[in-house]
């Protein structure tokens, strides 16, 4: 397949360094980090539900967003990808970038990529951060950055569910038909999770029996 690989920075390289292995024809332009395949617009730059939404209604549909620790151990490993609204060409540009033929996370809708990894990534350094610094932490400080991070997850949800609002009504386990999608089920967890913030925030205040 054909693939225009837009951006100069070294996340595109370690992509098409992935693609050009899985037997991609590649042809490299300046632009933000995007690929476009045939009529599809892949995009690697991280843009908001928001930006997505109106960019896939721009391109007729034919857009996806994919996110990933674009490292270059991937160039050979693979990438653990997340894709938003991937599709047709989309899934097989997905296909040759993950470790194997699927091995990726379909998150939902354009935008939904970026968001759940967004999430992850947060998640994944709120619980290694009392061990980035000293082996004992200053806890005043330690629960700062904590809150400074619920505060971050609390707006990203916010965001995406204002784009992808969530259904008031529940279903049943099976069919899956009209289930949230993973991205706002994560959004939806987060959402309520940080509801309960006010609550963690007077446990701690009080004095220790």
């Amino acid at each position: 397949m054909d693939i225009e690989a837009y951006g100069t920075g070294a996340t595109l390289t370690a992509v098409c360094t992935r693609l050009a292995a899985a037997g991609h024809a590649l042809t490299r332009r300046d632009g933000p980090d995007a690929l476009v395949c045939g009529r599809w617009q892949l995009d690697l730059s991280a843009p908001t539900p928001q930006a997505a939404q109106a960019l896939a209604a721009f391109h007729g549909g034919r857009y996806a967003d994919l996110a990933a620790h674009w490292l270059p151990a991937g160039e050979r490993l693979g990438f653990a990808v997340y894709a938003g609204g991937a599709a047709d060409e989309a899934c097989a540009v997905a296909d040759a970038l993950a470790p194997l033929p699927g091995a990726w996370l379909d998150c939902g809708p354009a935008g939904s990529a970026t968001f759940s990894w967004q999430c992850v990534e947060a998640l994944r350094y709120a619980q290694h951060l009392g061990l980035l610094h000293e082996a004992l932490p200053d806890t005043t400080e330690w629960l700062r950055r904590q809150q400074q991070l619920l505060a971050r997850l609390d707006e990203l949800a916010g965001r995406y569910l204002a784009c992808h609002p969530a259904l008031t009504t529940t279903t049943p386990a099976f069919p899956p038909a009209g289930h949230p999608h993973f991205a706002q089920a994560l959004a939806r967890w987060l959402n309520h999770v940080l509801a309960l913030r006010s609550a963690w925030q007077h446990l701690l205040e009080q004095p220790a029996p």
